[in-house]
């Protein structure tokens, strides 16, 4: 299997159908190499962590073909833009 891309994102304030919340889920490709912690990734937050993060899912690895079925149904599901 080969690394494509290594996405990481900051918890961020944004705001949906006018109710504002936080978020880190619109993960970037990483500049270069990122470390694997033991409660994830370094630089990668959660802004959700009773139901994101911790030792269970410090690191997820897709097939890609899974990643861009994920990535559409997700969109589909929330009437928003993949990009």
């Amino acid at each position: 299997m080969q690394v494509i891309s290594v996405n990481l994102d900051r918890i961020r304030e944004t705001s949906w159908k006018g109710k504002a919340f936080k978020t880190a889920l619109f993960k970037e490709p990483a500049s270069g190499p990122v470390q694997v912690e033991t409660l994830g990734l370094e630089g990668d937050q959660q802004a959700n962590s009773i139901n994101h993060g911790g030792n269970p899912e410090s690191a997820v690895r897709l097939p890609i073909r899974t990643l861009h079925g994920v990535l559409a149904a997700c969109a589909r599901r929330h009437s928003i833009g993949v990009r």
